[in-house]
């Protein structure tokens, strides 16, 4: 989904349906609950709904389940610094939800994505 955002960014329309159709999935899959998502899955998610809001016109569904989804990740432990939110094999077996840079980075990213369009500095792409 991020990597089809990017694409629209960068490239045009030629990928706007595939994007839709991925944003498509993600709302049909997890867009009413996300109670077992993985958080950095959501975060990044969320970032590219937000960019994708930025290219496409209309697409206000998409950004308010942004919104939503990066609300429902901001609890007390991450706005103290700390979000443990990306499910890590750590045994033959066994996954644990851990902290990772990679988690943290989507994280933020999608929050500073998240201040440009409610600062409505993202604009809509110019095709």
């Amino acid at each position: 989904m991020l990597g089809l955002a990017e694409a629209v960014k960068l490239y045009g329309g030629v990928y706007a349906a595939p994007a839709r159709e991925a944003c498509a999935y993600w709302l049909e899959r997890w867009g009413k609950d996300t109670g077992d998502a993985d958080p950095c899955a959501m975060a990044i998610a969320s970032l590219a709904l937000l960019r994708l809001w930025q290219c496409l016109p209309g697409m206000n569904e998409w950004r308010d389940l942004a919104f939503k989804q990066l609300e429902g990740l901001m609890s007390l432990e991450v706005q103290q610094g700390c979000f443990v939110g990306h499910y890590y094999r750590t045994g033959a077996d066994q996954e644990q939800m851990v902290e990772s840079a990679c988690a943290t980075f989507f994280l933020v990213e999608a929050l500073l994505t998240q201040d440009q369009v409610m600062a409505a500095q993202g604009g809509i792409a110019g095709w």
